[in-house]
């Protein structure tokens, strides 16, 4: 909706340039939708000429309104229980909390958590040497 009105577009007058319904710009704007299409942000984007950081700041706004989480069944347990515990407790997490959170999720770790498949390999690999 910013990026509308920055453009002195209305709803109607965007939807027709991009070649969509109001109803769907309507339903994202409010958040009954979920992220656009990349063919919707690429139309969005050519349609109102906007630079490539512009661009750039749109896809990490729209890969940011994701929400939703797929995690393969191969995962490590240590995975699905972190996405238990935040699933439970999203809601009530404190501003702080979830800086610090981000924060830690930012910081360079070179070993990954392995998927358990993974892990097994790895274990007979070194049983065998």
């Amino acid at each position: 909706m910013d990026l509308r009105k920055r453009f002195g577009l209305r709803q109607g007058e965007l939807a027709e340039l991009v070649g969509y319904d109001q109803s769907y710009l309507s339903a994202l704007e409010i958040g009954q939708k979920g992220p656009p299409t990349l063919e919707f942000v690429e139309r969005l984007g050519t349609v109102l000429s906007l630079t490539e950081t512009e661009k750039q700041e749109l896809t990490d706004a729209v890969d940011a309104s994701d929400r939703k989480l797929t995690i393969a069944n191969d995962s490590a347990e240590e995975l699905f229980l972190l996405l238990k515990d935040l699933r439970d407790r999203l809601l009530s997490l404190s501003p702080i909390q979830v800086r610090m959170m981000r924060d830690l999720l930012r910081v360079h770790d070179p070993q990954p958590v392995l998927s358990a498949l993974s892990e097994k390999k790895r274990i007979k690999q070194e049983a065998r040497m």
